[in-house]
């Protein structure tokens, strides 16, 4: 057994490789031991959570089981606390190993005020604005003209954690190793200043949504953990605090330095 410690969202991960190799995506986010780990992985090169019998497969394990889309034999088995993972044949697609491991890991962060929300992410100012639209909108195009205008950090470009306080506390926007097809996955958190939900459009425009209006536009892009009642109550109420917290602004856009400065000036106040 090979051990590998990770920090992701602030979370102390561990990950136990048996004949199996680490995936590539969590390259970045290593970290020393931690004497207790808040989050278990272990991964496994062949079976290990179905036993055979007259050709039948089976198990007795308790928790949740998962099936990898990409990959049927690559199966995750979830203990009821959902604070440990187990995955089998990790060798056969990493793709499919990082989907179920996405899966288990955004569930448990879903009991503890954390959102996965389908955005890219940039750092400015000391603060952060996620990007979030449907997939081809130009979420990771939008990242990338602030990098190149306002001089910003992208911190993702497909997949941000957004973790909300458990009382009085800033909302806070974390970088993770799920970036999509875009190489940007960077292990820092910054405040969230504005959400930015992302039209295609012949000019350039900017509006503040109302909460109602808030609450249709971005929900929308949330990953929710529909397959457990109680986690996904309180990614609803995660997702309340979000939308209080913090304003959200439709862009009507097109890919160039006007998009960013009329966002700037309408998030902070100033162009400078």
């Amino acid at each position: 057994m090979d051990i590998k410690n990770y920090k992701i969202v602030g979370v102390s991960v561990e990950v136990r490789l048996f004949g199996t190799k680490l995936p590539e995506l969590f390259k970045g986010f290593e970290t020393e031991r931690a004497q207790k780990p808040e989050f278990v992985a272990e991964l496994y090169s062949g079976e290990k959570l179905y036993q055979s019998c007259y050709g039948i497969e089976y198990t007795v394990a308790q928790g949740y089981v998962f099936g990898s889309r990409q990959q049927p034999r690559t199966r995750m088995l979830c203990s009821p606390e959902w604070d440990k993972i187990y995955i089998e044949n990790c060798s056969c697609c990493e793709d499919g190993v990082m989907e179920l491991f996405l899966v288990g890991f955004y569930t448990y962060m879903a009991g503890r005020g954390g959102i996965l929300m389908h955005a890219s992410l940039v750092e400015h100012m000391g603060s952060s604005i996620a990007f979030t639209a449907d997939s081809g909108v130009g979420k990771t195009t939008q990242a990338r003209l602030w990098e190149r205008y306002m001089g910003a950090a992208i911190l993702n470009g497909d997949k941000a954690y957004i973790q909300t306080p458990e009382s009085e506390g800033k909302i806070l926007a974390w970088g993770s190793p799920w970036k999509g097809s875009s190489p940007y996955a960077v292990n820092r958190c910054a405040p969230l200043k504005a959400i930015i939900v992302l039209e295609q459009a012949k000019s350039n425009s900017i509006r503040r949504l109302e909460p109602s209006e808030a609450v249709t536009k971005t929900l929308r892009h949330i990953f929710y953990p529909s397959w457990c009642e109680e986690r996904t109550r309180s990614m609803l109420e995660s997702a309340d605090k979000l939308i209080a917290g913090v304003p959200v602004y439709l862009l009507g856009c097109l890919p160039d330095e006007e998009a960013v400065r009329i966002t700037k000036k309408a998030v902070w106040g100033c162009l400078e």
